[in-house]
């Protein structure tokens, strides 16, 4: 087990990513940020202006590194990803381990542009479960469940601090922060599996979902946020049919272009219906309802007469 020197030093070797990753105050697993999604990253130094705060977390996603997770949460997930040739003691890479529970770790990664451009979605959450949680007959918690899980956006990750259980996180020798690296095929293609089994962004406000295989088409510009290829951005934003996906980002984004945005706003014919955990924005087409329409035109006829 570190000192706390030591534990403290961890925390400055955070400052060499600091330009690229978007870091985040927090209590245990807890943001520490309302709205965080939403929020800029903080430096290291900005971490000693949140008091209460005893973590640091990571945003992931397309604009935030871009930066992946994989999630190890259980023996049997570590058996499962071992026996599909995902082995973390055969990746270099920044991992985060307990001493506690040494069958529960993180892997963190930079997935290349042409990896991105493999996943059906550029921002989703995937878990393939492998133990169910056990409850008393009261129906609490007992015994948490398993599972292997992939984040790319719409989550984040504590990388340094104190777990909510007790114990601290810690980086093994050699897998620290400056072991980040991109993920080998294998852990790859599992990402790209999951993002496949998912299918097509949904409209939760709407419940509607797009059929499996159907691409969106990239917006260069996009009417919303203006992201275009010739801004120097590896992402794109996307419409899908009747639906608009606005990517969340630093330099680009609805709410950076259109401050207050709410949903049931009007962009260039474009509605808002959903604010996206990841930060990003869901719009549908706008379409006048017929009756409106009348309304409005009799409504403007009526005021072109009164002057």
């Amino acid at each position: 087990m570190k000192n706390k020197s030591s534990y403290f030093h961890d925390l400055f070797r955070l400052k060499q990513h600091q330009e690229r990753i978007s870091y985040l105050p927090a209590r245990g697993k807890q943001p520490r940020q309302a709205d965080w999604p939403n929020q800029p990253g903080i430096t290291i130094d900005d971490f000693f202006n949140y008091p209460g705060s005893n973590s640091i977390g990571v945003r992931t996603g397309a604009q935030h590194g871009p930066l992946a997770i994989f999630d190890i949460d259980g023996e049997f997930a570590l058996k499962l990803s071992c026996d599909r040739g995902m082995k973390p003691s055969e990746w270099i890479t920044w991992q985060i381990h307990r001493h506690e529970a040494p069958s529960r770790l993180k892997l963190l990664c930079i997935p290349t542009p042409e990896q991105i451009k493999q996943l059906e979605r550029l921002s989703f959450i995937a878990t393939v479960k492998t133990k169910s949680p056990i409850k008393d007959s009261q129906g609490n918690l007992v015994q948490k469940g398993e599972g292997l899980e992939f984040f790319f956006g719409g989550k984040q990750g504590i990388v340094w601090g104190h777990h909510p259980e007790g114990g601290r996180y810690f980086w093994p020798d050699g897998f620290g922060p400056e072991a980040l690296s991109a993920p080998p095929d294998q852990w790859w293609q599992f990402a790209v599996e999951q993002s496949r089994r998912i299918g097509a962004p949904r409209c939760e406000s709407g419940g509607m979902r797009y059929p499996r295989g159907e691409r969106g088409r990239r917006l260069d510009p996009c009417p919303i946020c203006g992201r275009c290829s010739g801004n120097g951005s590896e992402l794109w934003c996307e419409a899908k049919g009747e639906l608009l996906f606005c990517m969340p980002g630093s330099t680009y984004s609805a709410v950076m272009s259109h401050p207050g945005l709410k949903v049931g706003d009007v962009i260039d014919g474009w509605a808002a219906v959903k604010n996206n955990r990841d930060g990003g924005w869901t719009f549908r087409r706008h379409r006048i309802n017929p009756i409106q329409a009348i309304r409005q035109r009799l409504f403007e006829d009526a005021s072109s007469w009164a002057a």
